[in-house]
């Protein structure tokens, strides 16, 4: 809720603002290529999570009583290690907030119930990884924009491989059904996958957009 009145209050202008826990590798060029060439309104970006039932069991980590919600599913919510919030997005999530029963589940509470109730989009995007990718592979990574569980160790060797060192050639992965097979090779000789598309959750309407041109 403080992020969303800082920024409301003092960077109401900015595009895109990233959301991202300490533990997790952050693919900064697909992140600023994104940024730069799609064009969002009112939304949130990242792994979406539909139909997730709240667990009652008090001995659980997740544990939500009914107090907090009573529904038996939660509004689909942008899974909380890594999320993108459009900027013009902050004020409406922050004016809704203060008026709804905080839940400690950060990402349920503000990319769903609120977001739900704020009329803010939930844009799914494939390239958020948010689970712990175990294979250390550059071509892997260079295929994501972020992924979970990661010490700082792994980060510095993840950004050493994808950044720092000679790029050797990648296959070019096979695209999502909705883009058409294409690729672009780049100044290095490496290929360029396609952006894949983007999925839009606005309540229980769900449709593809087109993916970006790559290039």
């Amino acid at each position: 809720i403080s992020m969303m009145k800082w920024l409301t209050d003092r960077c109401s202008k900015v595009k895109y603002v990233l959301k991202v826990d300490d533990d997790m590798f952050v693919n900064m060029q697909h992140i600023t290529d994104f940024s730069e060439t799609r064009n969002f309104n009112k939304c949130i970006i990242g792994k979406l999570a539909k139909k997730w039932k709240p667990h009652r069991n008090t001995n659980n980590k997740w544990y939500v009583p009914s107090r907090a919600f009573n529904g038996t599913t939660f509004p689909t919510f942008a899974t909380g290690p890594a999320y993108m919030i459009s900027g013009d997005a902050a004020q409406p999530l922050y004016e809704t907030s203060i008026k709804e029963r905080p839940m400690y589940l950060e990402d349920v509470y503000m990319t769903g119930i609120v977001a739900e109730k704020a009329g803010i989009r939930r844009l799914n995007h494939a390239m958020f990884r948010n689970t712990h990718i175990k294979n250390i592979d550059e071509c892997v990574f260079r295929r994501v924009m972020t992924s979970h569980k990661h010490t700082p160790q792994d980060i510095r060797r993840l950004w050493a491989l994808v950044y720092q060192q000679p790029q050797k050639i990648c296959s070019t992965p096979a695209p999502p059904k909705t883009v058409k097979p294409s690729a672009v090779a780049n100044n290095a000789g490496a290929v360029k996958p396609p952006q894949p598309s983007v999925t839009v959750a606005n309540k229980n309407v769900t449709k593809s957009l087109p993916p970006a041109a790559s290039g």
